[in-house]
């Protein structure tokens, strides 16, 4: 019998991105599965722009990790560290 696990489609380990001693983000972790919907949410000026812009490779990220995987046609997902052409999130 063929089980079918969850598919991790973004992952983050301790992303961090500093703008200045005291302003960014630091060692954000998270996982994203396939046909799970993601909500960042808090006041102004918490972040959650900087990870988006960070996970979507427009901020460069000071430390940490992110991985996005992608389905080819036909095989397992390949993972890539880093912004590719492989399609959307």
């Amino acid at each position: 019998m063929e089980m079918n696990l969850p598919v991790i489609k973004l992952e983050t380990r301790n992303l961090t991105k500093k703008f200045s001693a005291t302003e960014g983000v630091a060692d954000i972790s998270l996982q994203v599965y396939e046909h799970e919907l993601l909500t960042l949410l808090g006041p102004s000026g918490c972040g959650k722009t900087t990870i988006l812009r960070a996970i979507g490779g427009f901020n460069k990220i000071d430390s940490g990790k992110k991985y996005r995987a992608c389905r080819p046609k036909s095989g397992p997902p390949v993972w890539y560290s880093r912004a590719t052409t492989c399609g959307r999130i």
